[in-house]
């Protein structure tokens, strides 16, 4: 196996050696002549004590399942093993793979599954693991099936290691051997008026000191970013209830703040041991609250990120955006989410059917109001205003008794609009939506109100230059962008 591996585990193991005690191995072996032949092995590093169990659960039909718990101190040896490819597991020695393995990788992962987010044994892990391959390169897997059929394995070899081992192998579940490292830290937080008490799950060999819990707390969005801060835990914010020790904590909510998320850290090591979304106030859920939930470490290790992070992110009000692909494809997730009923032309039809000016059209069937959308990245709408405004005369004089506009969605200020852009605009009565009101309609859509559909079709219908329009167009596109606070106009 590769040194760059094990050196990466051995890193990673010292950094977190303290959140261990014990480690858990699960073995099943196949007999192969004299020779006992492993045909997985899997060893699960333990926080809650050293237990004694039976070493063999199962030996009979030439199979043999073994659990044995080892001192952590053993981790080195179970790496030797690997490294070597001869094995001792609960007195059963045998071997992995045909000579000496060579092929081992090593790999940060998270379980990001925690609905409700009530405290589960869920954990962000890394893993040193050995591929060995199919089964049948040790071991006949037919014969073997035929006599486990006979028992009443119907699924066989797979069905029997799930029951005796905890894991599949045999068929397409190549054989390895594991090592996986759970990192048992878990955030849990409670509001209570005037704060959010704060949980942080740990076993007793954890020194408060090696947590910091850094947070962040938000407005109506996650753009509006209200305070941001950490806690450092000391001995005295240790505490414990019947089997569970934990660390608890305070931090003081100002009544501007609807949300927050806290991230949890072992020594300052990144990536995060866990992360947690709060709502606070009994703020009602929505669909961005799904979106904030969901996510999972970034490459590299720098932070968590969630679905609502890479939504407002392409959507460009975090930062410019820079790919104009994926800024439509934004576009249309936040009309989907707003209500509206949103359709992407160039993902639906393909790109074989592109209609000149229109990305989106969007629905809103209670009032009978369609709107014809655009999308751009760049500072120059003139180009997008002719063809959007033919599909628009097109459509209204089929659509009757239904209200048709039009709408730009570009992810800019109003200052980095042209003067011959606001005046195109002006003369073509279509809405012009930048940075501030794409996060105008987000802070709607989080707020999981039951009129933002037909909020966001208003937006959408008449926001835009064309008030402006019985002035020159020189003084109008001053006071358009003066209306809205921005001073640097030419």
């Amino acid at each position: 196996m590769t040194e760059q591996s094990i050196s990466k585990f051995k890193a990673r193991f010292e950094e977190y050696s303290s959140v261990w005690k014990f480690i858990e191995v699960r073995a099943l072996f196949a007999k192969k002549g004299q020779e006992w032949v492993a045909l997985k092995i899997m060893a699960y590093l333990r926080d809650n004590g050293l237990q004694e169990v039976p070493k063999i659960t199962f030996d009979d039909l030439n199979l043999r399942a073994v659990v044995e718990y080892k001192s952590i101190d053993a981790i080195w040896d179970l790496v030797e093993q690997m490294r070597s490819g001869q094995v001792s597991i609960g007195g059963t020695k045998g071997t992995i793979g045909q000579g000496t393995p060579n092929e081992s990788s090593f790999g940060f992962l998270v379980d990001q599954s925690r609905s409700g987010r009530s405290p589960e044994p869920l954990f962000p892990y890394f893993t040193l693991y050995l591929s060995l391959g199919p089964v049948n390169q040790y071991v006949d897997e037919n014969e073997i099936n035929k006599t486990l059929y006979s028992y009443g394995y119907r699924g066989g070899l797979q069905e029997f290691s799930v029951a005796k081992i905890g894991d599949p192998v045999g068929g397409s579940y190549v054989t390895y051997f594991g090592i996986v490292a759970p990192i048992y830290l878990l955030v849990d937080a409670e509001y209570e008026p005037g704060y959010l008490k704060t949980i942080v799950y740990c076993e007793e060999n954890i020194e408060p000191g090696d947590i910091t819990l850094r947070y962040e707390l938000y407005g109506k969005t996650q753009a509006e970013s209200i305070l941001q801060d950490e806690i450092i835990f000391s001995p005295q914010n240790r505490n414990q209830k019947w089997d569970k020790a934990f660390l608890e904590g305070k931090i003081a909510i100002p009544p501007e703040v609807l949300s927050g998320r806290l991230t949890l850290f072992y020594r300052q090591i990144k990536p995060p041991a866990d992360s947690l979304n709060v709502f606070i106030h009994g703020v009602k859920a929505s669909i961005l609250d799904i979106l904030g939930c969901m996510g999972k470490i970034q490459e590299g290790g720098a932070r968590f990120e969630t679905l609502l992070d890479r939504l407002t992110q392409w959507l460009g009000v975090q930062q410019k955006a820079i790919d104009a692909e994926r800024f439509e494809m934004a576009v249309w997730t936040l009309l989907t989410l707003s209500g509206l009923r949103a359709l992407n032309l160039g993902k639906v039809f393909g790109k074989g059917f592109d209609l000149p000016g229109v990305d989106i059209l969007a629905f809103h069937e209670s009032t009978k109001r369609a709107i014809l959308v655009s999308c751009t990245i760049e500072n120059k709408l003139s180009g997008k205003i002719e063809p959007l405004l033919q599909q628009l005369n097109a459509v209204k004089n089929r659509m009757e008794g239904w209200t048709v506009n039009a709408a730009i969605f570009a992810p800019i200020e109003r200052k980095d609009i042209t003067l011959g852009s606001f005046s195109d605009a002006i003369a073509s009565g279509i809405a012009i939506l930048l940075k501030p009101e794409i996060t105008q309609i987000l802070g709607l859509v989080g707020g999981a109100s039951e009129d933002t559909s037909t909020r966001i079709i208003e937006i959408l219908s008449n926001h835009g230059p064309a008030p402006y329009l019985d002035s020159n167009s020189i003084q109008a596109y001053r006071q358009w962008q003066q209306d809205f606070g921005n001073r640097e106009v030419i």
